[in-house]
């Protein structure tokens, strides 16, 4: 690699950029301004480096976080100074909360000009607050610094965001003019010589390494303690990150036969893994059932559970062995019932349980499990086949059963996530599920998802409400790149549907202008604006059609479904209310 001598603002951000490119972090989300130029430059004559460049800095940074999630690297960002860096926020607390791995460049003015007053000018360092894992406020450019301490600085963004636990970093890059790549009459190539060898080399300065985490043999000896005294265990599976996690966890619930309950964010709510409990929600509906059935042993494996009920159900069980195993060092654990926590990297650490595993286990307590789930199979599969109306509950049960083995899902945050939980198509096949559902926001979930694309290399289906839709619009450029394949079903119900739900909507008073904020909008001229086929269903067979007719696209698509906020949340009471009355009279 050759530094760029032009001036001593190109040699410092080509060698950064460079060292970035050595650690694999090759790509870069860039959004345009002129403080940032040394950067943008950089990144534009490496050929290594690949870029995507969207003009919200917001937008931008989901898109990075939704390729961290995709890919397990982190992308680089890339913003001017001022407000734009604020716009990172959102998605660095998503990052940090949900352990994804970015690395923030953000450009600033030098630090003569902080609180002066100068335009586009603001506190830069410390803005994301306790979020970062890592940050540091780079110097301006400068040959009174040698050039290995910006390689050190780069090396410990990379090990900072990568490590376990891994999330984001942030650099703060200050630049003095000249911004752009004019020859400077300063010699450079003697202070450029200190890295000579580096620039040589196609190897970072320091090389980043972590090592898989397993269980020690004291916490593997504990826990098949707990595993021989288990009679009524539960195997509760949280949000997963990779396929190689899904099939060790699959392999471990075979072995183990108690009743797995997979959260939709598992991935392991399609294809076959008998102890699964397909509608693990809606038994608990049932007082009778719940009280009958307490667990005296729960493995949880993998991060939070959608499911609300579920976890009132293990709290008011209190279990006596609640052990809890993630890949990172944070609690989680709202109901404060965990009662052993390890750490370490799922896969690893589900393949040391099998091991583990008693060589006689009875199948009596899963039976019991397996067959009520039959029964709500039953009365779901009679109730949607009476049902003469599209619903949320319908679309997640017939979205979730034409998607085939390997395809991606991603879910947004309020209803999608929630009716994908509960009333998921047992009989699907083996399908990846991503959401942002450490903060739970409903913001930049269309760029979260074509960042997914992106960085999978594969199409993705989005299901998404009217108002996340309506969040993120800005994102639906990103679609016209031809890596990004994203079919985007919206759910319009006219306003915040989920309300609707909750004891506000009794307040009727206030309840429709301050909740559910109605909008009347359609999403049509939406999708022509970016160029984007559309679709509107008011029917099942329609949505099936047109969802169909959508994986045989070679880009992006958008199908819209209106549907009737009333009648959709009776029928939702409908549905819990027959399966409740099914098994309380069993």
């Amino acid at each position: 690699m050759t530094p760029d001598l032009t001036n001593i603002n190109t040699l410092w951000t080509s060698v950064l950029i460079e060292e970035l490119v050595r650690h694999g972090v090759t790509q870069f989300v860039i959004s345009p301004g002129s403080r940032s130029t040394p950067l943008v430059w950089a990144v534009a004559n490496n050929q290594r480096a690949e870029s995507v460049v969207h003009f919200d800095e917001r937008g931008a940074a989901f898109f990075a976080l939704g390729y961290g999630r995709a890919t397990g690297k982190p992308a680089a960002l890339i913003c001017t100074s001022g407000t734009a860096v604020a716009n990172y926020l959102p998605a660095v607390i998503e990052a940090s909360i949900d352990c994804v791995p970015m690395i923030l460049l953000t450009a600033d003015r030098p630090p003569e000009l902080r609180n002066r007053g100068a335009n586009q000018t603001i506190t830069q360092p410390g803005i994301f607050s306790s979020y970062p894992r890592w940050e540091h406020d780079l110097t301006c450019p400068t040959l009174d610094i040698p050039l290995t301490n910006l390689l050190t600085a780069v090396d410990s963004a990379v090990a900072a965001a990568t490590a376990t636990p891994c999330g984001p970093v942030h650099l703060n890059c200050m630049f003095r003019e000249p911004l752009a790549p004019l020859k400077s009459t300063d010699d450079l190539t003697g202070y450029a010589a200190s890295i000579s060898a580096w620039a040589r080399s196609t190897e970072p300065q320091a090389v980043v390494s972590h090592k898989t985490k397993a269980l020690t043999k004291d916490s593997l000896e504990q826990i098949e303690q707990v595993l021989s005294n288990s009679r009524r265990g539960l195997l509760v599976i949280g949000a997963l990150k990779s396929e190689s996690e899904r099939a060790a966890v699959a392999a471990l619930a075979t072995d183990l036969n108690w009743p797995l309950i997979a959260d939709i964010g598992s991935g392991l709510r399609g294809g076959e893994i008998h102890p699964r409990i397909d509608f693990f929600d809606l038994i608990l509906t049932s007082d009778k059932f719940a009280a009958g059935h307490r667990p005296d042993t729960v493995i949880q494996i993998g991060s939070r559970l959608t499911s609300k009920r579920l976890l009132t159900f293990l709290e008011e069980s209190k279990p006596p062995r609640y052990v809890q195993i993630l890949d990172h060092p944070f609690p989680h654990d709202p109901i404060n019932r965990v009662t052993d926590r390890q750490q370490g990297d799922i896969a690893t650490v589900c393949r040391q349980l099998r091991d583990c595993v008693p060589s006689t286990i009875s199948g009596d307590w899963l039976a019991d499990w397996k067959g009520t789930s039959t029964k709500v199979d039953a009365v779901l599969e009679q109730q949607f086949a009476q049902s003469d109306c599209i619903s949320e509950p319908i679309i997640a049960h017939l979205l979730s059963s034409e998607l085939d083995r390997g395809s991606h899902l991603w879910l947004a945050s309020s209803m999608p996530i929630r009716d994908f939980d509960v009333f998921a198509d047992p009989r699907a096949d083996w399908y990846a599920v991503a959401a942002n559902r450490g903060a739970s926001g409903i913001d930049g979930t269309i760029a979260s998802a074509a960042g997914y694309a992106y960085g999978l290399n594969r199409r993705v289906t989005l299901l998404i409400g009217d108002l996340a839709m309506l969040h993120d619009l800005n994102s639906l450029s990103l679609l016209r790149d031809p890596n990004v394949a994203l079919t985007i079903i919206i759910l319009n119900n006219n306003g915040g549907g989920i309300f609707g739900h909750l004891p506000i909507a009794q307040q009727t008073e206030i309840f429709e202008k301050y909740f559910i904020t109605p909008h009347t909008c359609r999403f049509e001229e939406s999708a022509k604006m970016f160029g984007l086929p559309y679709s509107s269903v008011d029917s099942p067979s329609q949505f099936v059609e047109a969802y169909r007719k959508s994986q045989g696209m070679t880009g992006s698509s958008i199908i819209e479904i209106s549907v009737d906020r009333r009648k959709n949340q009776k029928f939702h009471e409908e549905l819990v209310e027959s399966v409740r009355r099914r098994l309380e009279r069993e």
